[in-house]
Formats: structure tokens, C-alpha cells, sequence
């Protein structure tokens, strides 16, 4: 099967190449996963490193974990949710970080990542106005990820103000699917909270819809849709899916 096909090409890359063969190699080769032998893997990830960090090839992109807490306790979820908040020491040195850039960064992407971010509210709104006063106001952006629980239409209008443009939150397939996938930290189901909460968000925000799928809900997710179309949703969020 492909499975083992699979398994023979990365045992042996040098394989002699039949049509299958062939078919799995481009692939690999197309996704990194075999690269000719003459290539320097270091190297290559070193200087993509370089890049990443240097402000002068682009805006400088950070993703801040205010709290890897998380209300949630998704099945596939592999995080370690420790209920402590990001200190201001930390948050300091970050700002610091980002001061000492050489050359000074001009242009700055925030993601608000987790655990789940809203659970750290303290400090975002310690640390959003001071990121942003340090680049000018069409040099800023920011994004958050989200499990959507949190995030009320009070919540969502602050979320502007502080400058988040759009947010990610997950739903993994239709309401049975998802609440047995996705439930709160004691059991409950979260899939009717977060379409309540998407469709009385701020008109400003937009949103991404994140589905992840698998052999378990693949089947399924069609009927995402159809719900989504029933809580007045269409052209309201943007839908997308990734494999678990």
C-alpha cells in the first residue's frame, strides 16, 4: 500500500524509481523531506534563521503567549496548560528585545497565541499599547488565535481597540463532531458559545474558521457549513482546513 511504499522510499532514497516510486519521490523532494545529497541541511536552515530575525527583510513577526493556560481540553491537544500569566519581568524583556533590534524595527506583527490568550487579558493590556507605540500606526498589526469561548461581543470590540485585526478560532466539524473533539476543561460542550459569539462580534474583526480534520471527522465537516449558514455566518467568517 502507500503506507508501505512510503516507508521503502525513506529507508532507501536511492531506490530504483518505478511510476509509483517516481510519484512519492517528487513529492518528498517538493516538501523537503529527500533533498540531494549535496545539499548542506544546516546551512540552509541556519541562514533561514538569519532572515526570520532580520528586520531588514521585512517587518519583525512575533507570537506572544500571555498564558499557556487553556479552558479546553481538546482530545488531540498535546500542551501542557499551566494556569500561570506571562510576568512583567518577561514582558519587559520583550519589549527590550524588540528595542535592541538593529536596525530598529519600523514594522511590527503581533500574534496572541496560547494556551488559550484571552485567559492572559491582564497581560495584553499591559503589553498591546506599549508594542504599539513603538512603531508607527500603519506599521502594526496584530492577529490572535482563539478557542472562541471568551470571546463575547464586549470582548471582540476591545479586541480592535487594541488593534487585533482578525482572529482564529477552531471549529472541527458540525456541533456533535466538534463538542466531542473541543470540550471545556470539565465536559461541556463549546460549538453553540462560539457560533453565539462569532455572530455577535464586532463587525470590524475579521475571522478565520479553522477545521481540523482526520479520519475521525473528515466525513463530516460538510455539514459545518450548513450550520454555519443557519447561525448567519455566510460571508461572515473565512474557512479553512489542516490536518491534525
Amino acid at each position: 500500500d502507500g503506507r508501505s511504499r512510503a516507508q521503502a522510499l525513506l529507508e532507501d532514497p536511492n531506490l530504483a524509481a518505478g511510476e509509483e516510486a517516481s510519484e512519492l519521490r517528487e513529492m518528498f523532494e517538493h516538501h523537503g523531506i529527500l533533498v540531494p545529497e549535496e545539499w548542506d541541511e544546516h546551512a540552509l536552515l541556519e541562514q533561514r534563521s538569519i532572515l526570520a530575525h532580520d528586520p531588514n527583510q521585512g517587518p519583525l513577526n512575533l507570537t506572544i503567549c500571555p498564558t499557556i493556560n487553556c479552558n479546553y481540553r481538546c482530545t488531540y491537544c498535546y500542551q501542557e496548560h499551566v494556569g500561570t500569566l506571562m510576568s512583567e519581568e518577561v514582558q519587559d524583556r520583550l519589549l527590550s528585545f524588540i528595542d535592541n533590534q538593529e536596525p530598529p524595527v519600523t514594522s511590527l506583527n503581533i500574534t496572541w497565541f496560547g494556551g488559550e490568550p484571552l485567559l492572559g487579558r491582564p497581560v495584553i493590556e499591559r503589553l498591546a499599547p506599549l508594542l504599539r507605540e513603538r512603531v508607527a500606526d500603519d506599521a502594526f498589526s496584530a492577529h490572535m488565535i482563539s478557542n472562541g469561548w471568551l470571546l463575547t461581543p464586549d470582548v471582540s470590540e476591545w479586541l480592535v481597540e487594541i488593534g487585533v485585526t482578525s482572529v482564529q478560532i477552531t471549529l472541527d466539524g458540525p456541533r456533535d463532531v466538534h463538542n466531542k473533539r473541543r470540550p471545556k476543561l470539565g465536559g461541556q460542550a463549546t460549538f453553540d458559545r462560539i457560533l453565539e459569539n462569532l455572530s455577535g462580534a464586532d463587525p470590524r474583526l475579521n475571522f478565520s474558521v479553522r477545521v481540523n480534520t482526520d479520519q475521525q471527522n473528515a466525513e463530516n465537516v460538510s455539514e459545518l457549513f450548513d450550520q454555519l449558514d443557519a447561525a448567519g455566518l455566510r460571508g461572515r467568517v473565512n474557512v479553512y482546513f489542516a490536518p491534525v
